[in-house]
C-alpha cells in the first residue's frame, strides 16, 4: 500500500512537467567544433574521506542547501565523531559487498554507519565494480536502502523531489505491475530522480512485460529512459521492435514526437524503426505537427541516418519550412543545422541564419546557449567548404558573439594525452604536433602533424606554411562519438569529417574500442606508428 502511495504522490505530486524540448539536439560533447566532450563535475571518492576536512556536524546541519552538496558529502562530513569507531573503519576496510552487509547486521551500529554502507554500495555500482542483481534481493540490502532513505531527510541535496518517509518500502517493488511501474518510473523522470537501483528494478519490471504495454506506455518509458540517462539495452529493442509492428495503431503525431526525440536523446539508432516512422509521417502528413517532424529531422542528423524516403519527407515537410514557422529564432538555427549534416542545406537556408538581420534577432550573447553559438560555426564552415554556389555572407570568428570557451571532459582529455605521448616517441619533439588546434575555418581538431613528402615529419610551424606538406588530423572518439543500438560515429562527428576532408585534411580516427589509454606504452606507439604509415601511404 506504502508504495503504491507513493506512486501516486511521485506521479502526480508535481505540476511541473518535463519539456520535450529540441534544446537537447547536439549536447557538449558532440560540437563539430569541438568533436569533444564537456567537463562533468567529478564525484567524492570514499577512500579519500581520511585526507578530506571534515567539518563539524552542527556546522553541517546550518549548512545552506546547494546544488552541488551531495549524500556523499554529507556522510564524510557528518562522519567526524564516527571515524574513530570500529565499526567506521571496518566500513572504509571493507572489499565486498558481503563484508558491508555484515557489518550492517550489528546490534550497536549507528545510523551514520548505516549511510556510509549505503553510499559505499551506490558507488561500487557506479563505479562498475558490482553488479546490482545479485544482491538485490538480499533481505541485509533491502534493510540497509530502507534505513538509508529514512535518514535522507536531513541531507541537502540538489533536487528533493519528495518526502523519503513515503517510501519506506520503496525496494520491494515485487508486487507492481507494468502499468505500476511505468507511472512510478515517468515520475522518476519528472522529478529529475536518478535512483539507480528502483530504476534497474522497474525497468526489469516492463522489460518483462514489453508485451502488456500501450503504445503511448512505450513512448513514456523511452522518454523516462532518455530523460534519468538510464538506457536499458534490451528493453530499448523490445520497445523498438513493438513500435515497428504496432506503429499504424498510433493515432496522434505528439506520440511520434515523444518516441524520436527520445530515441535522440539517447542516440540510439534503429534504421528500421526511423524507416517505419519515416512511412508513418509521410502517411499522416496533414496531422503532423511542424514540431514533430522537426523533431524527426533532429534526431537523423544526430544519429546520422537517412531513412528510405528521406528525400520525399524533406521536400514536402521540411523544404516549405521558414524562421516563421518556429517559435524562436534558435530553434530555425537546429532545423538548418541538422539539414546541413544531412547534406541538404540550401543556400537559401544557410543565408537565412548568417545574414546580419537574423543575428541582429537573436538574444544578447549571454543568453544564447554555447549549442547554438556552435551550430552557427558549424553551419558557417558548411557554407564556406561544402557549398560552392553559397553566395551570402559569413559570420565574423573574431566577433565576441561567437567566442566561447571549448572544453573537453577528463575522459577525452586522457585519450588526447595518451595519443601524444605515443607521438613524442615516434617523432623528434614534441614541435612536431600540436592538440587541441584550432583550425582557420573554426574546427576544433584533436591532434594534427604535417608530413613532407621528401623530408618525413616536419615541425607544426614549418608545416602550417607549407602548402605541399600533407596535414593530417587525429580524431579521437570516445564512447559519446558513438550511437547506440546500431553502432556507427553521430552525425556531428560525420560531418566534422566532411569538413575537414573538404579542407585537405587526411583524418586518422581513432576509436576508444581500438585505442585504450591504459594500454602499455609500446603497443600505443606500434598502433600510432602503422596507422601514421597506411594514411601517409595512401597519400604518396
Amino acid at each position: 500500500m506504502a508504495m503504491l502511495k507513493f506512486i501516486k504522490n511521485i506521479h502526480y505530486g508535481s505540476n511541473k512537467s518535463l519539456s520535450r524540448s529540441n534544446s537537447w539536439f547536439m549536447p557538449n560533447y558532440q560540437m563539430i567544433s569541438l568533436c569533444s566532450s564537456t567537463a562533468s563535475a567529478s564525484q567524492p571518492r570514499i577512500d579519500k574521506v581520511n585526507q578530506e576536512k571534515v567539518e563539524s556536524s552542527e556546522t553541517f546541519k546550518n549548512k545552506p542547501p546547494s546544488s552541488s552538496y551531495s549524500m556523499t558529502n554529507f556522510v564524510f562530513e557528518s562522519l567526524k565523531t564516527d571515524l574513530s569507531s570500529d565499526k567506521s573503519k571496518q566500513v572504509f576496510n571493507a572489499k565486498t559487498v558481503e563484508d558491508l552487509l555484515k557489518i550492517s547486521e550489528a546490534e550497536n551500529i549507528s545510523n551514520k554507519s548505516i549511510l556510509l554502507i549505503a553510499t559505499t554500495l551506490n558507488r561500487w555500482i557506479s563505479e562498475k565494480k558490482i553488479v546490482l542483481a545479485d544482491y538485490e534481493k538480499d533481505p541485509r540490502f533491502q534493510k540497509v536502502v530502507r534505513k538509508s532513505a529514512n535518514m535522507n531527510r536531513d541531507v541537502p541535496q540538489k533536487r528533493t523531489p519528495f518526502n523519503p518517509n513515503e517510501i519506506d518500502n520503496i525496494m520491494d517493488t515485487s508486487n507492481l505491475t507494468p502499468d505500476q511501474s511505468v507511472r512510478l518510473l515517468s515520475g522518476l523522470a519528472v522529478k529529475h530522480t536518478r535512483m539507480k537501483p528502483l530504476i534497474q528494478s522497474l525497468l526489469t519490471i516492463i522489460n518483462n512485460n514489453v508485451d502488456k504495454l500501450t503504445l503511448k506506455q512505450t513512448a513514456d518509458v523511452l522518454f523516462s529512459m532518455a530523460s534519468l540517462s538510464f538506457p536499458h539495452d534490451e528493453l530499448l529493442r523490445k520497445i523498438c521492435t513493438k513500435i515497428s509492428k504496432c506503429v499504424d495503431e498510433i493515432e496522434q503525431s505528439p506520440i511520434i514526437g515523444s518516441i524520436v526525440t527520445s530515441l535522440g536523446m539517447m542516440r540510439y539508432r534503429n534504421k528500421e524503426l526511423m524507416n517505419t516512422i519515416s512511412i508513418w509521417i509521410m502517411k499522416h502528413k496533414d496531422i503532423v505537427r511542424t514540431r514533430d517532424a522537426c523533431s524527426f529531422l533532429l534526431t537523423l542528423a544526430v544519429l546520422g541516418l537517412k531513412p528510405s524516403n528521406f528525400d520525399v519527407f524533406i521536400q514536402e515537410l521540411i523544404a516549405p519550412l521558414n524562421i516563421t514557422d518556429m517559435t524562436t529564432s534558435l530553434e530555425w538555427i537546429d532545423v538548418v543545422w541538422a539539414l546541413s549534416i544531412l547534406n541538404r542545406a540550401s543556400p537559401q537556408h544557410l543565408e537565412s541564419v548568417l545574414n546580419n538581420q537574423f543575428i541582429s534577432m537573436l538574444p544578447v550573447d549571454e543568453e544564447i546557449p554555447f549549442v547554438r553559438k556552435s551550430k552557427l560555426q558549424n553551419i558557417n564552415s558548411v557554407a564556406k567548404l561544402l557549398t560552392p554556389d553559397y553566395k551570402g555572407s559569413f559570420l565574423n570568428y573574431k566577433s565576441p558573439l561567437f567566442i566561447s570557451p571549448q572544453t573537453k571532459n577528463r575522459e577525452k582529455q586522457t585519450f588526447i594525452r595518451a595519443i601524444t605521448d605515443a607521438l613524442a616517441n615516434l617523432f623528434p619533439s614534441r614541435d612536431f604536433f600540436d592538440a587541441n588546434f584550432m583550425d582557420d575555418a573554426g574546427l576544433m581538431i584533436d591532434v594534427i602533424f604535417y608530413y613532407d613528402k621528401k623530408k618525413g615529419p616536419i615541425p607544426v610551424t614549418e608545416g602550417t606554411v607549407n602548402e605541399k606538406a600533407i596535414r593530417i588530423a587525429v580524431i579521437a572518439n570516445t564512447f559519446h562519438d558513438y550511437c547506440i543500438g546500431e553502432k556507427s560515429l553521430v552525425g556531428s562527428v560525420l560531418l566534422h569529417y566532411r569538413l575537414l576532408q573538404a579542407q585537405g585534411y587526411q583524418i586518422i580516427d581513432i576509436s576508444y574500442e581500438d585505442f585504450n589509454s591504459t594500454d602499455k606504452l609500446l603497443k600505443r606507439i606500434t598502433y600510432m606508428n602503422d596507422r601514421i604509415k597506411s594514411v601517409v601511404k595512401n597519400v604518396m
